[in-house]
């Protein structure tokens, strides 16, 4: 139970700092302010993104699995996010679902090419009936085309048990 209110302390904690971003924007707009487009990070455009991905487990636990990812990036190159990810397990192993926040620094050495390390945190909800909270540090690269982009992204769950190593790839869209 404790677990559960310092996960939605953490989360709304997340959303309030994304409402204050963007209200920030807002108000910014409205003065008549010129909204800067560049970061102190690199090559970083301020914004929203999407992205979809499939993943692979090396722990039959988790499996094959899909999943998506809904963000912001502030002009510093901060990221904030919410990810979703389910997971099919192997024959006999129950099917898991990962909720949760990320919150990441993206960083271009390149024009194009990012690199973004960051952590997610949420819940690990199984088919079983079993809920418990899941962290993991990961790190993604992704190799942009405009606003659209492809990545590759690693992750090691923490918790729930068994600790697992996940591999993801996806494409995405920022706007």
């Amino acid at each position: 139970m404790m677990q559960q209110i310092q996960l939605a302390a953490a989360l709304s904690a997340l959303s309030a700092a994304a409402s204050v971003a963007l209200a920030a924007n807002a108000a910014h707009a409205a003065v008549g302010q010129p909204e800067e487009h560049h970061a102190v990070v690199g090559n970083v455009e301020p914004g929203p993104t999407i992205e979809a991905h499939g993943a692979y487990s090396f722990d039959p636990t988790y499996g094959m699995g899909f999943g998506g990812r809904l963000g912001y990036t502030l002009r510093q190159g901060i990221y904030l996010g919410g990810a979703v990810n389910h997971f099919v397990g192997a024959a006999g192993a129950p099917e898991q679902t990962l909720l949760g926040g990320d919150v990441g620094l993206k960083i271009f050495p390149t024009e194009n090419l990012e690199i973004r390390p960051y952590g997610f945190a949420g819940d690990a909800i199984s088919s079983a009936g079993n809920k418990g909270l899941a962290v993991a540090p990961g790190g993604l690269v992704a190799y942009h085309f405009g606003p659209l982009f492809v990545d590759a992204d690693a992750r090691y769950m923490v918790t729930p048990a068994p600790k697992v190593f996940l591999l993801m790839g996806g494409a995405g869209l920022g706007f």
